[in-house]
């Protein structure tokens, strides 16, 4: 019996050797397939068949180096795209502009999964799970921006100046009393408790005091995540060497504090929004609102709603605390800098005790020097995408399946896009200055942006980005035909900022309020040439008949609307209802606008150009009515597309201007005969756009 069970043990070894030694020649081959199909790209040697790159990146982890400084040695070396290899995986660092304006900009290039998956646990603890920055699902993810957004407004932002500037008074109390104990200050671990501070004072509305309660669990918490990410991803075997056992079991115990206070916290606000109370709109309260939002797609909201908390907890802080030290860094290494920045400080500010939320806007050059810290010491180092179909990146020819990384901190530090790079030098961001596109977003650039930017860069000068766009295939002649839900599903598609491209024309449409003023106060924008074209579009006469009538015609309306003629309208329109009501006693109508739209044209050209002038009869006013109305429904778009696309409003629109044209001159021929043939002396600027005129009062006529 026991020769049989040993029999049948060694059967089963041999065939698990077997399958075993199958399957690793299977993997061999397939790892020896993926070197053939993406070795015609240039790159560094491997170190290994199996593990490619892995080790060297090891090696920068551990020696306590940054392994993006490895990865701008090899941009240098072998250019603008080159492959990196782990086990069967490769990945392609891009730096040239305008494959990175590719990738971030168009919202078909999803995150790459191998980076956004794992930081979905960390070392089997759910960690950022199915949050903004995780998410990987696309409308999941918009859902949940799309929420956010209000947080993140230059409005809330306005009221939040009272907690910025009760923090900042606070450190400046701990800096002095520092001084007077003649102590060093450490001041990033001062910058860490101030922006976790204001962190959760302003998204979560918990006031920890971290300056003065040393003791807090949260920084040191913080720290091991931002750790635990690190080794999590750069190195597959660190959970491997007992070693690390005591780290790996530090940073689970972090993870679980930040997910049990966010649940505690999430539960008190939960519970004071069902009392009734007022809560303010800041990120908690937006989280418990994308818990709601999302149960259509069947996740379990508690956890969603824990994810985003640890997103904007860690997120929210580090990247405001290691741009402010790093600033703080070189201000102390530059004193010219630092003395030219304080000078600016104290002549916008002065004696304030207060600063205002404008008053960030007129701080330029110290936001210069915010802006050359992003260059230097990016907020994260970089982001990838995933490429779904083949491409042609910088002329190599890259099959789909791979991953792509881009990089502010390799770009930014290429003498190519910048002089002198590794120089901190502050008037590379001088408004006047030439900037290179596409080779700095410590932010990341595009749709999937960080959203959190406006804490690191407030500057209420700074005009908002565009999201995202939509590709003009199709957008024509839907924008045409129904244009409002058009930009309603654009908006909530791709956020309140985007651009749409219809028939070769780019129009950014901005639908956030707060954003109008950046506009409207901004010294770039052209509003005449902006509504030139529109105008041109809509109600274009030709140069001859311009010419001919527009003088007198000028005159004439002028007499029309003074106080005494413009009475007439009330008779007019009276007249023009009557006449209506004798028409719906036999047809019908259940048309507010359409019964306006019928008494108000008819009465509105009457009190214009005279009865005599205008539509008579009936049938002459009912097709008027509808001439006008079809051009009334498409003036909005009509602005926008090209009329080969709106053959019905082109050709109503035509007919209008020409039947317009005949009233108006016999109106003018007219008013002239009764007026003994005085024109008006007005005299005019005009501007000429192909065969149609735009027109402006000359001031000094």
């Amino acid at each position: 019996m026991y020769q049989t069970v040993g029999a049948v043990v060694a059967q089963l070894l041999f065939w698990l050797l077997c399958a075993g030694f199958i399957a690793f020649i299977g993997y061999s081959l397939y790892v020896w397939y993926i070197h053939k199909k993406y070795d015609h790209i240039p790159g560094p040697p491997r170190d290994n068949f199996f593990l490619g790159h892995i080790p060297t990146f090891v090696k920068e982890t551990n020696s306590g180096r940054v392994v993006h400084d490895t990865f701008l040695q090899w941009a240098e070396m072998y250019g603008p795209v080159y492959r990196i290899n782990s086990f069967h995986s490769v990945a392609l660092v891009v730096t040239c502009p305008e494959a990175t304006k590719e990738f971030l900009m168009s919202p078909k290039y999803s995150k790459d999964p191998f980076v956004y998956k794992r930081l979905f646990h960390l070392f089997g603890k759910r960690f950022l799970g199915n949050g903004l920055i995780t998410a990987m699902n696309h409308d999941l993810w918009y859902k949940q921006r799309r929420i956010m957004d209000p947080a993140f407004s230059s409005s809330y932002l306005r009221g939040l100046m009272g907690t910025f500037n009760e923090r900042a008074e606070c450190l400046m109390d701990r800096l002095g009393e520092i001084a007077e104990e003649q102590t060093t200050a450490n001041m990033h671990k001062l910058v860490n408790s101030v922006t976790l501070d204001v962190i959760c004072k302003v998204a979560f509305g918990v006031d920890l005091d971290l300056l003065k309660n040393h003791d807090s669990p949260f920084p040191n918490a913080i720290e091991l995540c931002l750790q635990g990410m690190i080794y999590y991803i750069r190195d597959p075997f660190f959970t491997l060497f007992p070693k690390n056992k005591k780290k790996v079991q530090d940073i689970k115990d972090a993870v679980e504090l930040l997910r049990k206070t966010g649940d505690q916290w999430i539960n008190q606000r939960k519970s004071a929004v069902e009392r009734g109370e007022d809560v303010p709109k800041d990120i908690l309260t937006q989280i418990l609102k994308t818990a709601d939002e999302l149960k259509a797609f069947n996740e379990e909201d508690n956890e969603v709603m824990l994810d985003n908390f640890v997103t904007f907890f860690i997120a929210g802080q580090e990247t405001t605390a290691n741009q402010l030290s790093f600033a703080i860094m070189e201000l102390g290494r530059h004193p010219e800098i630092l003395q030219k920045a304080k000078e600016e400080v104290d002549e916008v500010i002065g004696t304030k005790h207060e600063i205002l939320y404008d008053d960030l806007g007129k701080l330029t050059y110290l936001s210069q020097v915010l802006k050359e810290t992003l260059r230097l010491y990016a907020t994260a180092p970089g982001t990838s995408r995933w490429l779904h179909e083949d491409s042609v990146i910088s002329g190599f020819k890259i099959p789909a399946g791979c991953a792509v990384l881009l990089s502010s901190y390799i770009s930014s530090r290429m003498d190519k896009f910048f002089k002198d790079p590794l120089k901190f030098d502050p008037e590379r961001f001088n408004p006047t200055a030439t900037k290179p596109y596409f080779c700095y977003y410590p932010f990341a650039l595009g749709p999937r942006s960080c959203l959190g930017q406006v804490f690191s860069q407030n500057n209420p000068n700074a005009p908002p980005c565009i999201r995202g766009w939509i590709p003009w295939v199709g957008a024509a002649f839907e924008f045409g035909k129904e244009p409002l839900h058009f930009i309603a599903r654009a908006r909530a598609k791709y956020g309140p900022v985007f651009t749409v491209l219809v028939a070769g024309k780019r129009l950014t449409f901005v639908t956030l309020h707060e954003d109008f003023r950046t506009f409207f106060m901004s010294k770039d924008v052209d509003f005449e040439q902006a509504v030139q074209e529109p105008v041109r579009n809509t109600a274009s006469i030709s140069k001859e008949s311009f010419f001919k009538f527009h003088p007198a015609c000028n005159t004439m309306i002028k007499g029309r609307l003074t106080p005494g003629n413009t009475a007439l309208l009330v008779d007019h329109l009276c007249e023009e209802f009557n006449n209506h009501l004798e028409l719906l006693g036999r047809k019908g109508s259940g048309s507010l606008n359409k019964l306006v739209r019928s008494v108000m044209y008819p009465a509105v050209m009457s009190n214009l150009l005279g009865k005599s002038n205008s539509p008579k009869s009936a049938l002459e006013k009912q097709k008027f009515i509808e001439k006008f109305t079809t051009y009334d429904d498409g003036f909005e778009y009509g602005s926008q597309l090209p009329d080969m696309f709106l053959k019905e409003w082109a050709s109503a629109k035509e007919w209008l201007l020409s039947l317009l044209e005949n009233m108006i001159v016999r109106a003018v021929d007219n008013h002239s005969n009764e007026s003994g043939g005085e024109v008006s002396t007005q005299s005019y600027d005009l501007f000429f756009v192909g065969d149609t005129t735009i027109l402006e009062p000359n001031k000094n006529s």
